[in-house]
């Protein structure tokens, strides 16, 4: 056993009450092991070893050179960043659950999962079940965020269990459990450079990056270490790379992916250090982004070989900067009395993985039509915008439209919701399959009214090729801090998003809303913490600093449409205002402080304890 909640049996009965009844009388007798949860202790040589062959609790230790170093002799200032980030639980409304059903050699899997596809193929390889003797259905799913994209232990013991019993098996996990079992996202240092040129041009960026992997490697967990350094130059204009990656092994709860899934971390690497230059060489902040920023249109390329789609970011940040300025004449008026008040502005890059693609199929049922999506909405609104886009298509009114999703019996293959995909490749599915529908009924000398009337259950099914793309947007915030308590309250926040193009402004507001305010639960109040041998110091969702109706403000959104590759030319924002809202917020505090004393903030959540140690210098 490496880490506190990591499960050990499992237990089945008759109900929940007799499960838990048996399980308070399982004794297991523990020897205890030395252990380490600080991943900066666990590579010393000293350190405990948690894995056997994993010399200084190291997974992966890698550097990423990409560019010209040279430019980094030819910097006139330097700057140092330095940031460390708590643990964070993702806590969606509703908890993990299965429910299997196994019958005459056939699996049915109920499960609140992002991807039913996967869990089936990955439970078809460990059960050896063949894969048409499995179907998985995700119903209505109380939020994801990451945590509900794997096959999880439980998954495979409930179904296994109902294969051995013959009977319906139920699992329905606790909060407390989710606490400790699942995973967790964040809990990365970094100690970064930044060289400058004298006119506030980025040359090139180096340091290190430390990510705590937690006990074990998980799903994607190794990936996400990776791909936090690859995306680490941001929307700016760099010449040179240099940053050496160690990703450790520690007595904790596994990482993995977490809303933004290494966009944040990324983000707040890049956008701190914009705001050292900025301070170090005079230059206003928004002023250091406007003369990085990249500009114009195509394909950019990175010193480490990312591609990036550059849809003329200047013009989308001169509007955000816009309100920046706006704001900055507006907050001495604006800031309540007693007060510090201050201003703070972010970019940020988000990757939208659409590769390899996505399935849909399209079919006429009962004179209505009727599409199955290989993705999963688990509160994006893919039922509502996937159906304006096909009756956008097909021209029908989008009450004749039904869309179809999270059940493996309807389609063949899907990729699934994450990483920002679901509008981008799955949107492209539902057009490819709405013009490949016309198409063969035309040939069959029919309109879509016709059809409707006549053609009957006739059905085509589509595949659209996926390329990966970038979204970009700008954000500002406004904070009020008390100095006599050190309680911040955010009191403005303006996001501007290229949202490509805009399908149903209401359904993006939303998640750009909700990623806001899950950014400012990472600045502010959440955290996971653990004592030195990595024992949790929370047992509650309380004691994480999930922030309530109380703690969230308002949000103005401002769209940007510059329309994407794609045929419904919209982009992902499922992780924008998670990605954009902590290095604006953070931002904000420190121009507010500035006000008092110059202080630069190292370490997430920033909490009132933070703010008075550090008027007090301590």
């Amino acid at each position: 056993v490496n880490f506190v909640g990591q499960p050990v049996a499992a237990i089945v009965a008759s109900d929940p009450y007799e499960a838990e009844d048996i399980a308070e009388q399982v004794y297991i007798e523990y020897e205890p092991l030395d252990s380490v949860a600080d991943p900066e202790e666990a590579i010393k040589p000293e350190a405990p070893q948690i894995h056997d062959g994993v010399e200084r609790n190291t997974c992966l230790e890698k550097r990423f050179v990409g560019g010209d170093p040279s430019v980094f002799r030819e910097a006139d200032r330097e700057v140092e960043v330095e940031i460390d980030t708590e643990r964070i639980v993702a806590n969606p409304m509703e908890t993990k659950g299965a429910l299997a059903i196994y019958e005459s050699g056939r699996l049915t899997l109920y499960a609140t999962t992002q991807n039913p596809y996967r869990v089936r193929d990955e439970l078809s390889s460990i059960l050896k079940i063949p894969i048409n003797s499995i179907r998985v259905i995700s119903p209505d799913v109380g939020g994801g965020f990451g945590v509900k994209v794997p096959l999880h232990a439980e998954y495979v013991l409930t179904a296994y269990a109902s294969m051995i019993l013959k009977k319906p098996v139920k699992w329905i996990e606790t909060r407390r459990e989710h606490l400790l079992a699942p995973y967790q996202g964040r809990g990365v240092r970094a100690r970064i450079k930044g060289y400058f040129n004298r006119d506030g041009k980025i040359l090139g960026i180096s340091g290190k990056v430390i990510v705590d992997l937690g006990a074990y490697n998980f799903s994607i967990n190794q990936n996400i270490a990776v791909n936090m350094v690859r995306w680490i130059t941001g929307p700016y204009d760099m010449k040179a790379v240099d940053i050496d990656l160690l990703a450790v092994f520690t007595n904790k709860t596994p990482f993995n992916a977490y809303r933004g899934a290494g966009r944040p971390e990324a983000a707040l690497i890049y956008e701190r250090v914009m705001d050292a230059a900025a301070d170090e060489l005079g230059i206003d902040r928004g002023e250091i982004r406007m003369i990085n920023v990249l500009k114009g249109y195509g394909e950019y390329k990175n010193p480490l070989g990312v591609v990036i789609d550059v849809a003329n970011y200047l013009e989308t940040y001169m509007r955000a900067h816009e309100e920046y300025e706006r704001l900055k004449r507006d907050i001495t008026k604006t800031c309540p009395e007693g007060m510090l008040c201050g201003i703070g502005i972010s970019n940020y890059i988000e990757f939208n993985r659409a590769s390899p693609g996505e399935k849909a199929k399209i079919r006429i049922r009962n004179k209505s039509v009727e599409i199955a999506v290989g993705t999963h909405s688990h509160g994006q609104g893919h039922a509502t915008t996937f159906a304006q886009l096909a009756a956008d298509e097909l021209g029908l009114p989008i009450e004749r439209i039904r869309i179809v999703y999270g059940d493996t019996e309807e389609l063949e293959w899907g990729e699934g919701t994450s990483g920002s995909r679901g509008m981008v490749a799955g949107g492209a599915a539902v057009v490819k399959a709405c013009r490949a529908l016309l198409e063969k009924i035309s040939s069959m000398g029919y309109n879509i009214e016709e059809a409707l009337e006549k053609l009957e259950g006739i059905e085509v099914e589509a595949f659209a090729e996926g390329y990966n793309i970038f979204s970009y947007g700008s954000h500002i915030a406004a904070v009020a801090i008390d100095p006599e308590t050190g309680h911040i309250r955010v009191i403005r926040y303006i996001a501007v998003d290229d949202v490509g193009r805009a399908i149903n402004p209401a359904v993006i507001e939303g998640q750009i809303v909700g990623g806001v305010i899950q950014g400012a639960g990472q600045t502010l109040w959440e955290a996971a913490r653990y004592d030195e041998k990595g024992y949790p110091l929370f047992t509650t969702i309380l004691d994480t600093g999930v922030p309530s109706a109380l703690e969230a403000f308002n949000i103005e959104s401002i769209f940007v449409e510059n329309p994407s590759r794609y045929p419904h030319g919209a982009r992902g924002i499922g992780e924008a205002g998670a990605i954009g809202a902590p290095p604006a917020i953070v931002s904000a505090i420190e121009n507010a402080l500035a006000r008092v004393k110059r202080i630069k903030i190292k370490r997430l959540p920033v909490t009132p304890e933070t703010i008075l140690n550090a008027l007090s210098g301590k």
